[in-house]
C-alpha cells in the first residue's frame, strides 16, 4: 500500500488442520530418565484409581516405560504468522541542486514478528532436516526440537541515481 511518499507492506502466512508429532516431547516426557519432567506431565499425570488425567502414570522402568510412540504427542499444528512487515518513506528529488540522487528511501522491516498457535512446541513451522533421520518423506510433520524461525529486524536505505 502506498500513501504519498509512504509505503507499507505485510505478509501473513498460515496453516490450518495439519497435525504435528512432537518428537522432542516424547524424548522429554517419555519417562525413560528420572529427571526433567515437564510441568504439563506433572500436572496431568495419572496418580491412582479414580483420578482423571491426560498423561500416563510416571514410571521409569519395566513394561510401563512410556517412551513409546503415542497420540499424546500429536498436536494441532495450525498457526497464523505475521511473516513480514515493512514501512518505508521515499524522499524524491533529493539531488535537485546536483542531480546526483533521484530518490532516497528509508525503511524498516521485520520478519516473523508474531505467531498465533496452540502448538506447545517451539515453532509449528518446523525446519526439519530429514537427512539426519534417514526416513525421508516418512519424517514429515515430525518436530525433532529444531530451532524456531528467527525474528529479523532490518533498517535499510535505497538510493537511485
Amino acid at each position: 500500500m502506498n500513501y504519498k511518499n509512504w509505503d507499507f507492506n505485510f505478509f501473513v502466512q498460515g496453516v490450518y488442520g495439519n497435525e504435528i508429532y512432537w518428537q522432542a516431547a516424547q524424548d522429554i516426557e517419555g519417562f525413560y530418565r528420572a529427571f526433567n519432567i515437564t510441568q504439563r506431565v506433572y500436572d496431568n499425570r495419572w496418580t491412582g484409581s479414580g483420578t482423571s488425567n491426560t498423561q500416563p502414570r510416571v514410571s521409569w522402568s519395566g513394561a510401563t516405560n512410556n517412551k513409546k510412540p503415542s497420540t499424546r504427542f500429536l498436536f494441532d499444528g495450525s498457526y497464523i504468522r505475521l511473516k513480514n512487515i515493512t514501512l518505508g518513506y521515499t524522499f524524491n528529488h533529493i539531488g535537485k541542486h546536483n542531480n546526483k540522487i533521484k530518490t532516497f528511501r528509508v525503511y524498516c522491516s521485520t520478519q516473523n514478528l508474531f505467531t498465533f498457535t496452540k502448538y506447545p512446541g517451539l515453532d509449528p513451522e518446523m525446519q526439519t532436516s530429514n537427512n539426519s533421520t534417514g526416513e525421508g518423506d516418512l519424517a514429515k510433520n515430525i518436530d525433532w526440537g529444531t530451532y524456531p524461525m528467527a525474528q529479523v529486524f532490518t533498517i535499510g536505505l535505497n538510493m537511485s541515481f
